[in-house]
């Protein structure tokens, strides 16, 4: 299983036919309104899977990396199937991904989201956490 392409974004979900809808995609950065925070984003992903290799098996995972530098899991190991391409078999299969992601941040600074697929890091973000500009007006 290989990475297709990934992206982080404000919103995304997909749709039963499996088209995708994201709003506000290919993020680097998010404002947070003070500190601690709860921001949200989504990542968005999707895998190919070689005609001869399995559909079935394949896991991912997500971690997070604070400014500070402490690395923890904020998804545990998922299943990710894989569904052949109903109009050519002898195209890789596709698995599309969407995970959405509540991260606590308790100051401005790089995170660093990896995505893990197969106990293999495929793919790590910059989402840079932005302090509220003083005298900004909320609301």
């Amino acid at each position: 299983m290989q990475l297709d392409y990934a992206l982080l974004a404000d919103n995304a979900d997909r749709s039963a036919d499996g088209r995708l809808f994201v709003f506000r995609g290919d993020i680097e950065a998010i404002e947070a309104r003070g500190f601690p925070a709860v921001l949200q984003c989504a990542l968005v992903a999707r895998m190919l899977v070689d005609p001869e290799e399995r559909l079935e098996g394949h896991t991912y995972a997500i971690d997070c990396t604070s400014p500070e530098g402490e690395r923890v899991r904020i998804s545990e190991p998922q299943p990710l199937n894989a569904v052949r391409n109903k109009h050519d078999a002898t195209r890789p299969a596709g698995s599309g991904l969407t995970v959405q992601m509540t991260l606590g941040v308790l100051s401005a600074g790089r995170l660093q989201i990896h995505l893990i697929v197969d106990e293999v890091e495929v793919k790590t973000f910059t989402l840079t956490v932005v302090a509220p500009e003083p005298n900004a007006r909320v609301g």
